[in-house]
């Protein structure tokens, strides 16, 4: 069985662990010379660096803003307006897979995440009550998706890579199987996929860099 069609057998695997999938598909495109594909699943590995860089399904997702209550426990914050909200509340999701996974596993059913210690001050400057602890609160089957979204985007790769009649023997390519690549405008495009119309402008307000925190 060559490569390709271990990867699809392991992707298609409920049981499979994501993170050495992606480390056989960065070998595949290592050796296929597909560069913007080993790119997006090195990011996926290792986390992004760049908004730029984010593909479609890990941008703008929105959360709920609640503070703490130490009587009423975490109660929702209410926004004058639908804008208001939203930029306080929509974010890019730049953790590795590594990272999401992670934080499923260790959580209940919710995801919470702690805003910058500016984004709070600002949350609460006008307020007549004191200051309190405010976090971004996540459903987990948001972070889910994106994972789905991951092993969606590799399964539809290798298919496409078999399609076009790659397959590999064990972890190594034929000539004429690199010379089907790379003379391949579908298979050299299809990060189009990953990116929706590659317009990777940052959208969100910089609560990025905020760690995450389970419940």
């Amino acid at each position: 069985m060559g490569i390709i069609q271990e990867l699809q057998a392991e992707i298609i695997n409920p049981d499979a662990d994501i993170n050495n999938v992606l480390r056989k598909a960065l070998l595949v495109s290592h050796k296929l010379q597909l560069k913007e594909f080993e790119k997006w699943i090195k990011n996926e590995l290792n986390g992004y660096a760049d908004t730029d860089d984010l593909p479609i399904f890990r941008k703008n997702i929105k959360g709920k803003l609640k503070f703490f209550n130490p009587f009423r426990g975490w109660c929702p914050i209410q926004f004058e307006t639908r804008k208001e909200e939203d930029s306080f509340t929509t974010i890019d999701i730049m953790q590795s897979v590594p990272q999401l996974l992670a934080l499923i596993k260790d959580s209940k059913g919710t995801l919470s995440m702690k805003l910058p210690p500016e984004i709070v001050r600002c949350l609460w400057k006008d307020s007549f009550i004191p200051e309190m602890e405010t976090s971004l609160i996540f459903d987990k089957s948001v972070f889910v998706n994106i994972i789905e979204q991951v092993k969606t985007n590799l399964l539809d790769w290798v298919l496409l890579l078999e399609d076009q009649g790659i397959s590999g023997d064990s972890v190594n390519f034929s000539i004429s199987e690199k010379e089907k690549v790379k003379n391949s405008k579908i298979i050299n495009n299809y990060q189009t996929n990953i990116y929706g119309n590659l317009d990777r402008s940052q959208l969100q307000q910089g609560t990025s860099e905020s760690q995450q925190t389970s419940n």
